[in-house]
């Protein structure tokens, strides 16, 4: 029996560490190691008592700038990344809500919806500002190699058009303008422009009446491709990984291009997808859902992270406890390598009589890496494996335990009869054997002296 127990302890060993190669073998690594989030700080900030609203972050050193507006008029945040309490505002009513902005060259570069651009130092003085060309509106900026590229919406009797225009930083000269007419009279708006940092192209990223519509630029605004696809209207914002794929969010989708322009998959949403922002591997997405919480159903602010292959990892409702809706707007998220940057607004409850009141909302989010669970087939058979060695070996513990120690009794009073000869017993002294491994025993003894079990001996 004992040898059983020990071919059997083998057999279960042997098959363990086979399925554990096995496994090994299909699976190298535990399942995409994910992320989960903290938010390290949230801040509000009402500047009137009526339409306030952030729309785009951007980061340098110490400091976060966010842009938006205050009952419409320009407004300009700078904060600390550590706690997010406010440095230094900047407001006017000379100019008109601003929506995006951008670093270069330390300057803080910023546009309005009125097509001006503004020059700001870091500690928030104004520089410089010019008003751009485009005649309707001016939606994104960004910054490449001391020019700026700014893409917007201008209208010709009545028709909207693409219009994508190139400034020198330094002054903001104009230096060369471009405009597109897809659909002629029907909407076209180019919504973003951002900078291909692998291909050094700029991707120009809008709608041609109600389909996404994505041009692509050399440094000088000479038009190297075009991609057009019927995801419906609703292009807010496009980034790159390392490798020049391309992800653009049109309407309810996610959609990852190569950096030659050909889809490679898109992924449905439930919602428009306002924010999105590439780093180290993971893809942040902003967006707005219907959430039901203890004080009732609101609209919500949504971070997704996405990985490379636009599978989920994570799903956070952001301001759970505000009271009232949430949403974010157009406009850039910023990360600094160890914490996201993201604004919106919400609402300020009221009574019914006040005006309506919407604020800033501005958060810090940090990322934690999480191990996700392997297979749960491999933890069932692994916990089953361990249960089983377990059993065994403890069987095996108490089969083969060593004799106890004898009692330590007077010897009998009368010795043991010696053998008459080699190969017989004295008539006198009657064989007895151990009932368990029938060993000769005899009269007197309590335990047998090769197995151990202990005896109740009769003549």
């Amino acid at each position: 029996m004992v040898t059983f127990a020990y071919r059997f302890s083998s057999l279960i060993i042997i098959v363990f560490l086979l399925t554990i190669s096995v496994f090994s073998q299909s699976n190298p690594q535990v399942e995409a190691q994910g992320l989960t989030a903290k938010i390290n700080w949230r801040v509000h900030s009402n500047p009137t008592n009526g339409i306030d609203a952030a729309y785009s972050v951007c980061e340098t050193k110490e400091y976060i700038y966010v842009v938006g507006h205050q009952r419409g008029t320009a407004r300009v945040e700078m904060r600390f990344k550590s706690n997010g309490s406010l440095v230094k505002d900047w407001n006017s009513t000379d100019f008109r809500s601003l929506v995006d902005c951008v670093f270069g060259n330390n300057r803080l570069y910023v546009v309005t919806d009125d097509r001006k651009i503004l020059m700001f130092d870091l500690s928030l003085n104004l520089l410089n500002f010019k008003h751009s060309n485009l005649s309707v509106s001016l939606n994104s900026i960004a910054f490449y190699d001391n020019n700026l590229y700014l893409a917007g919406r201008e209208r010709v009797k009545d028709d909207d058009r693409w219009r994508v225009e190139k400034y020198r930083a330094e002054n903001l000269t104009l230096i060369k303008e471009y405009t597109a007419n897809p659909t002629p009279i029907y909407y076209d708006e180019a919504f973003i422009a951002s900078m291909n940092p692998v291909t050094k192209q700029l991707w120009v990223v809008g709608v041609q009446n109600s389909d996404l519509r994505v041009e692509v630029f050399d440094l000088d605004l000479n038009l190297v491709n075009i991609i057009s696809r019927n995801y419906g209207y609703g292009t807010f914002a496009i980034d790159f990984d390392e490798d020049g794929y391309a992800y653009i969010s049109s309407n309810h989708y996610i959609i990852k291009y190569d950096k030659y322009g050909d889809e490679v998959t898109s992924k449905a949403m439930p919602n428009w997808v306002y924010k999105l922002l590439y780093s180290n591997g993971y893809l942040y997405v902003g967006t707005v859902e219907w959430v039901t919480t203890l004080i009732g159903g609101y609209n919500r602010q949504i971070l997704y992270i996405f990985d490379k292959n636009l599978n989920q990892i994570e799903r956070i409702i952001l301001g759970r406890s505000i009271r009232g809706h949430a949403w974010f707007d157009m406009g850039k998220m910023a990360f600094d390598g160890k914490n996201l940057y993201v604004a919106g607004s919400n609402e300020v409850r009221v009574n019914q009589n006040q005006t309506w009141d919407t604020e800033w909302n501005i958060y810090s989010i940090t990322f934690v890496p999480k191990e996700q669970t392997t297979n749960s087939i491999m933890w069932i058979f692994t916990g089953s494996a361990i249960i089983t060695i377990i059993v065994v070996s403890t069987y095996i513990f108490v089969r083969r335990r060593k004799a106890p120690l004898r009692p330590t009794i007077p010897p009998p009073s009368t010795p043991p009869i010696p053998l008459a000869t080699p190969f017989s017993i004295s008539p006198t002294a009657p064989i007895l054997y151990c009932p368990r491994c029938r060993s000769a025993v005899y009269l007197g003894d309590i335990y047998c002296g090769k197995c151990g079990k202990k005896l109740k001996l009769t003549k």
